[in-house]
Protein backbone atom coordinates (compact mmCIF):
# COMPACT_ATOMS: atom_id res chain seq x y z
CA UNK A 1 0.00 0.00 0.00
CA UNK A 2 1.38 3.33 -0.96
CA UNK A 3 1.53 6.15 1.31
CA UNK A 4 -1.08 8.23 -0.63
CA UNK A 5 -3.40 4.95 -0.35
CA UNK A 6 -2.61 4.86 3.49
CA UNK A 7 -3.32 8.84 3.50
CA UNK A 8 -6.41 8.47 1.90
CA UNK A 9 -7.95 6.35 5.15
CA UNK A 10 -6.61 8.29 7.81
CA UNK A 11 -9.56 9.42 10.55
CA UNK A 12 -8.85 12.81 9.72
CA UNK A 13 -9.83 12.65 5.78
CA UNK A 14 -12.94 10.10 6.98
CA UNK A 15 -13.85 13.12 9.75
CA UNK A 16 -13.94 15.78 7.47
CA UNK A 17 -15.99 13.26 4.36
CA UNK A 18 -18.34 13.00 7.47
CA UNK A 19 -19.06 16.92 7.69
CA UNK A 20 -22.90 18.28 7.09
CA UNK A 21 -21.40 19.23 3.52
CA UNK A 22 -24.81 20.62 1.08
CA UNK A 23 -25.65 17.66 -1.03
CA UNK A 24 -25.29 19.63 -4.17
CA UNK A 25 -21.62 20.20 -3.27
CA UNK A 26 -20.72 16.04 -2.54
CA UNK A 27 -23.05 15.20 -5.68
CA UNK A 28 -20.78 18.11 -7.96
CA UNK A 29 -23.29 19.74 -8.80
CA UNK A 30 -23.73 23.65 -9.39
CA UNK A 31 -24.14 25.61 -5.85
CA UNK A 32 -25.75 28.47 -4.67
CA UNK A 33 -23.96 31.10 -2.37
CA UNK A 34 -25.87 30.06 0.39
CA UNK A 35 -24.31 26.71 -0.53
CA UNK A 36 -21.03 28.07 -1.28
CA UNK A 37 -21.22 30.50 1.97
CA UNK A 38 -21.73 26.48 4.09
CA UNK A 39 -19.16 24.84 2.28
CA UNK A 40 -16.41 27.61 2.71
CA UNK A 41 -17.35 27.89 6.79
CA UNK A 42 -17.02 24.54 7.46
CA UNK A 43 -13.91 24.43 5.81
CA UNK A 44 -12.44 27.57 7.39
CA UNK A 45 -13.98 26.47 10.72
CA UNK A 46 -14.24 23.16 10.89
CA UNK A 47 -11.81 22.38 8.61
CA UNK A 48 -8.49 24.68 9.36
CA UNK A 49 -10.31 25.51 13.14
CA UNK A 50 -6.90 24.89 14.23
CA UNK A 51 -4.40 24.46 11.62
CA UNK A 52 -4.08 28.56 10.26
CA UNK A 53 -3.38 31.81 11.09
CA UNK A 54 -6.83 33.55 11.19
CA UNK A 55 -5.50 36.18 8.91
CA UNK A 56 -4.86 34.25 6.13
CA UNK A 57 -6.38 31.76 3.68
CA UNK A 58 -5.78 28.37 3.36
CA UNK A 59 -3.14 27.42 0.82
CA UNK A 60 -3.92 26.41 -2.77
CA UNK A 61 -1.79 23.45 -2.03
CA UNK A 62 -3.27 22.63 1.33
CA UNK A 63 -6.58 22.42 -0.12
CA UNK A 64 -5.35 20.34 -3.10
CA UNK A 65 -4.22 17.84 0.08
CA UNK A 66 -7.65 17.72 0.97
CA UNK A 67 -9.54 17.31 -2.20
CA UNK A 68 -7.44 14.64 -3.09
CA UNK A 69 -7.90 12.38 -0.15
CA UNK A 70 -11.31 13.63 1.18
CA UNK A 71 -13.28 15.16 -1.27
CA UNK A 72 -12.37 13.63 -4.97
CA UNK A 73 -15.51 14.80 -6.11
CA UNK A 74 -15.24 18.41 -6.27
CA UNK A 75 -12.14 20.95 -7.55
CA UNK A 76 -10.12 22.71 -5.84
CA UNK A 77 -10.84 26.17 -7.64
CA UNK A 78 -14.21 25.34 -6.18
CA UNK A 79 -13.29 25.17 -2.54
CA UNK A 80 -10.91 28.21 -3.22
CA UNK A 81 -14.55 29.61 -4.28
CA UNK A 82 -16.64 28.56 -1.39
CA UNK A 83 -13.91 29.75 0.98
CA UNK A 84 -13.47 33.42 -0.77
CA UNK A 85 -17.68 33.18 -0.66
CA UNK A 86 -17.49 33.09 3.57
CA UNK A 87 -14.73 35.48 3.97
CA UNK A 88 -15.98 38.31 1.96
CA UNK A 89 -19.39 37.97 3.49
CA UNK A 90 -17.87 37.02 6.69
CA UNK A 91 -15.81 40.36 6.59
CA UNK A 92 -19.18 42.48 5.59
CA UNK A 93 -21.02 41.14 8.57
CA UNK A 94 -23.21 39.12 5.86
CA UNK A 95 -24.81 35.32 5.85
CA UNK A 96 -27.33 33.92 4.10
CA UNK A 97 -30.26 32.80 3.02
CA UNK A 98 -29.73 35.19 0.12
CA UNK A 99 -32.39 34.78 -2.76
CA UNK A 100 -30.54 36.89 -5.97
CA UNK A 101 -27.12 37.31 -4.00
CA UNK A 102 -24.86 35.55 -6.39
CA UNK A 103 -20.89 34.64 -5.89
CA UNK A 104 -20.24 37.02 -9.35
CA UNK A 105 -21.96 39.82 -7.16
CA UNK A 106 -19.57 39.45 -3.91
CA UNK A 107 -16.79 39.43 -6.49
CA UNK A 108 -17.41 42.11 -8.34
CA UNK A 109 -17.63 44.72 -5.66
CA UNK A 110 -14.55 43.02 -3.92
CA UNK A 111 -12.31 46.57 -4.33
CA UNK A 112 -14.94 48.64 -3.27
CA UNK A 113 -15.44 50.63 0.36
CA UNK A 114 -16.78 47.99 2.46
CA UNK A 115 -19.55 50.35 3.13
CA UNK A 116 -20.28 50.51 -0.54
CA UNK A 117 -20.41 46.45 -1.23
CA UNK A 118 -22.97 46.49 1.70
CA UNK A 119 -25.03 49.23 0.21
CA UNK A 120 -24.82 47.35 -3.42
CA UNK A 121 -25.41 43.98 -2.26
CA UNK A 122 -28.45 44.95 -0.27
CA UNK A 123 -29.74 46.07 -3.14
CA UNK A 124 -28.65 43.41 -4.96
CA UNK A 125 -30.87 41.41 -2.78
CA UNK A 126 -33.57 43.87 -2.31
CA UNK A 127 -34.33 44.35 -6.38
CA UNK A 128 -32.97 41.34 -7.75
CA UNK A 129 -30.02 43.05 -9.83
CA UNK A 130 -28.05 40.79 -12.31
CA UNK A 131 -24.34 40.65 -12.18
CA UNK A 132 -24.49 43.06 -15.53
CA UNK A 133 -27.07 45.34 -13.53
CA UNK A 134 -24.36 45.59 -10.64
CA UNK A 135 -21.67 46.46 -13.06
CA UNK A 136 -23.88 49.61 -14.23
CA UNK A 137 -23.51 50.64 -10.68
CA UNK A 138 -20.19 50.29 -10.26
CA UNK A 139 -19.35 51.60 -13.25
CA UNK A 140 -21.36 54.70 -12.06
CA UNK A 141 -19.33 55.00 -8.75
CA UNK A 142 -16.30 54.83 -10.75
CA UNK A 143 -17.43 57.70 -13.20
CA UNK A 144 -17.29 59.95 -9.99
CA UNK A 145 -13.40 59.98 -10.08
CA UNK A 146 -11.68 63.28 -10.72
CA UNK A 147 -9.47 63.56 -13.68
CA UNK A 148 -6.30 62.29 -12.11
CA UNK A 149 -7.79 59.11 -10.89
CA UNK A 150 -8.61 60.25 -7.02
CA UNK A 151 -11.97 60.29 -5.83
CA UNK A 152 -13.57 63.70 -4.37
CA UNK A 153 -12.49 61.88 -0.82
CA UNK A 154 -9.15 62.57 -2.63
CA UNK A 155 -7.87 59.04 -2.48
CA UNK A 156 -5.83 58.56 -5.65
CA UNK A 157 -6.31 55.21 -7.93
CA UNK A 158 -3.68 52.73 -7.87
CA UNK A 159 -1.57 52.24 -11.27
CA UNK A 160 -2.72 49.27 -13.27
CA UNK A 161 0.84 47.58 -12.80
CA UNK A 162 0.68 48.09 -9.23
CA UNK A 163 -2.47 46.49 -8.99
CA UNK A 164 -1.48 43.62 -11.02
CA UNK A 165 2.14 42.69 -8.99
CA UNK A 166 -0.03 43.12 -5.38
CA UNK A 167 -2.20 40.33 -7.48
CA UNK A 168 0.97 38.16 -8.35
CA UNK A 169 2.29 38.96 -5.08
CA UNK A 170 -0.69 36.68 -3.98
CA UNK A 171 -0.07 33.41 -5.23
CA UNK A 172 3.14 31.74 -5.74
CA UNK A 173 4.35 30.87 -9.21
CA UNK A 174 6.26 27.59 -8.08
CA UNK A 175 3.14 26.19 -6.56
CA UNK A 176 1.98 23.23 -8.22
CA UNK A 177 4.76 23.13 -10.45
CA UNK A 178 5.50 19.66 -10.63
CA UNK A 179 2.04 19.29 -12.29
CA UNK A 180 3.50 21.29 -15.20
CA UNK A 181 3.93 17.63 -16.80
CA UNK A 182 0.66 16.91 -16.42
CA UNK A 183 -0.57 20.13 -19.26
CA UNK A 184 -1.06 19.18 -22.81
CA UNK A 185 1.13 20.71 -25.57
CA UNK A 186 -1.12 23.62 -26.26
CA UNK A 187 -1.60 25.17 -22.96
CA UNK A 188 2.48 24.92 -22.43
CA UNK A 189 2.85 27.20 -25.78
CA UNK A 190 -0.11 29.49 -23.99
CA UNK A 191 1.95 29.91 -21.10
CA UNK A 192 5.29 30.42 -22.62
CA UNK A 193 3.86 33.05 -24.13
CA UNK A 194 2.44 34.17 -21.43
CA UNK A 195 5.96 34.29 -19.18
CA UNK A 196 7.61 35.81 -22.46
CA UNK A 197 5.01 38.79 -22.39
CA UNK A 198 5.47 38.72 -18.75
CA UNK A 199 8.88 39.21 -18.12
CA UNK A 200 9.26 41.83 -20.87
CA UNK A 201 6.63 43.47 -19.09
CA UNK A 202 8.65 43.12 -15.48
CA UNK A 203 11.75 44.37 -17.42
CA UNK A 204 10.49 47.73 -18.43
CA UNK A 205 8.69 48.15 -15.17
CA UNK A 206 11.86 47.56 -13.53
CA UNK A 207 13.91 50.02 -15.26
CA UNK A 208 10.92 52.69 -15.05
CA UNK A 209 11.49 52.08 -11.27
CA UNK A 210 14.96 51.98 -10.66
CA UNK A 211 14.86 55.48 -13.04
CA UNK A 212 12.69 57.11 -10.24
CA UNK A 213 14.85 55.68 -7.49
CA UNK A 214 18.06 57.04 -8.88
CA UNK A 215 16.48 60.83 -9.24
Amino acid sequence: MTMAQRRKNTPIDKNIRELPWPDAFLQAQALTTNDSYRVGQLLVERVYESRRDANRSPKPSSLRKIQSNALPEVSVSTLLRCIQVYETCRTLGMKPPWTYVRAGHLFRVANLPKPQQRQLLSRVEKEGWTVARLQQEIDKLKGSRLPDGRRPSGRRRLPGFVKALQALSKHSLLDGLKQAEELDPTRLRQLARQIARTQSELIKVQGALSKQNSN
